[in-house]
């Protein structure tokens, strides 16, 4: 974490600082307060930050961040969609966070230019994390490190990705787990039991009605898979 003067930040917005490679340009789509750019570049970590955002308040607040910690000459303010308003050459580094992974989903694969194995992407989703990971996997983006975060009475995952080319379909264990039985850290493993949780539920469900019977099997098929990946302290193979 940065050492002189900078935002405090929680444990999401740490974990985020720390997958953020040092020394490159770094775009923050959803900036919200702008708390994680000021951190990045009053830490020295890098030596700029854009500040993205749809909406005027978010910025606003991002731009008193700057003022606040006398940052302004190093962080930029973008009102745009996603990353409508970034061009190729201006970030290394891109940090989506804050939103459902159905939109940052959305915004990676709207973006041409994040093809490329330069880019490197932070994401963070609040929630459908599994369709996130369907996504970034049938498109040839590759979760290169996962750990999950505890902030509150909630768990969140934060992924390091970049585009590899290798597209698969994944199944259902992996849209839920990813990258995360590597990691083995305890939130990693707070994140899969609450997968498995959720799977068990939707199991339950489905149980409820003759017509899906079936497809209950199968969820409690993946959450014991998940369940197994817990106790076994890893993804088996």
């Amino acid at each position: 974490m940065p050492e002189q003067k900078t935002p405090k930040l929680d444990a999401r917005l740490s974990l985020l600082w720390e997958f953020v490679r040092p020394g490159g340009v770094v775009a923050d789509i959803g900036c919200d307060h702008g708390y994680l750019s000021a951190a990045l570049v009053g830490s020295g970590k890098c030596p700029r930050a854009l500040c993205c955002d749809i909406h005027e308040g978010p910025l606003w607040r991002a731009k008193e961040t700057a003022r606040l910690y006398d940052l302004t000459e190093k962080m930029d303010f973008r009102l745009t969609d996603g990353l409508e308003g970034v061009s190729p050459g201006e970030a290394d580094d891109i940090v989506i966070a804050g939103m459902g992974g159905d939109l940052i989903a959305r915004i990676v694969l709207e973006t041409p230019w994040l093809r490329s194995g330069d880019k490197h992407l932070v994401l963070s989703p609040m929630s459908k994390a599994q369709d996130l990971r369907r996504a970034l996997c049938e498109h040839g983006f590759s979760i290169l490190r996962e750990q999950g975060v505890r902030e509150g009475r909630f768990v969140y995952t934060v992924m390091a990705v970049t585009f590899t080319g290798e597209r698969f379909s994944p199944d259902e264990v992996y849209a839920r787990t990813g990258a995360l039985p590597l990691d083995g850290a305890p939130d990693s493993w707070d994140y899969l039991r609450h997968q498995a949780q959720i799977v068990r539920k939707i199991a339950e469900n489905l149980q409820k009605s003759n017509t899906y019977s079936n497809k209950s099997n199968e969820y409690n098929e993946i959450a014991d898979k998940i369940q197994e990946m817990i106790e076994s302290g890893g993804r088996k193979t």
